[in-house]
């Protein structure tokens, strides 16, 4: 919905930069990998950010708790209104291991994020690699940080221009509109 995940502008330079995770916290989304890239990344760059909004299995429970105490990661729980997270984040995470269309990768690239996944269906198709984001290799951490590391050496016109992209091939590609119009013109023909 290109209303509702209206587009953004990228926060000041000032800010540091924040990456933001959004999902169950589960092997399946790829939550050790994750894990793994932000605590290299937080000691080269010890200003990131890694906000994770979602709810943890019993399984992450320890280690989500001493990430957050390490001051590694920030866990928000979850959330209804997913807007403001998107809006204040650099890029918008995605490691998972299988997805079906994944409406927090649409949803952030609408409004203005980068977006860092993994190279698998219902992922994939919401990058544009090096255009509008970045792609990984799946179940793989370092993969994950070298995306990452490739993301925070950008210039921050060359974020905001990643960001710009993902909400044009939203408008071009996925705009909710478009896609019933689609549909309904396709069942009816």
């Amino acid at each position: 919905n290109l209303e509702r995940h209206c587009a953004e502008e990228y926060p000041a330079q000032t800010e540091p930069v924040r990456f933001l995770y959004v999902g169950r916290l589960m092997k399946e989304k790829g939550i050790e990998e994750l894990l793994y890239a932000a605590k290299a990344m937080k000691q080269e760059y010890p200003d990131v950010i890694f906000e994770l909004v979602g709810y943890y299995e019993d399984d992450y429970k320890s280690i989500i708790e001493q990430y957050e105490k390490e001051g590694i990661v920030t866990l928000t729980g979850y959330q209804k209104i997913m807007h403001p997270y998107y809006q204040k984040a650099w890029a918008v995470l995605m490691p998972s291991y299988h997805e079906g269309m994944s409406n927090v990768l649409l949803e952030a690239a609408s409004t203005g994020r980068a977006l860092i996944t993994t190279y698998i269906p219902g992922c994939k198709e919401a990058v544009d690699e090096g255009i509008n984001g970045y792609l990984c290799k799946v179940k793989s951490a370092k993969s994950l940080y070298r995306k990452m590391h490739k993301f925070i050496e950008l210039t921050k016109k060359e974020r905001e221009e990643m960001g710009k992209n993902g909400r044009r091939k939203m408008q071009a590609q996925f705009d909710k509109d478009k896609v019933v119009e689609k549909t309904v013109e396709t069942i009816l023909s």
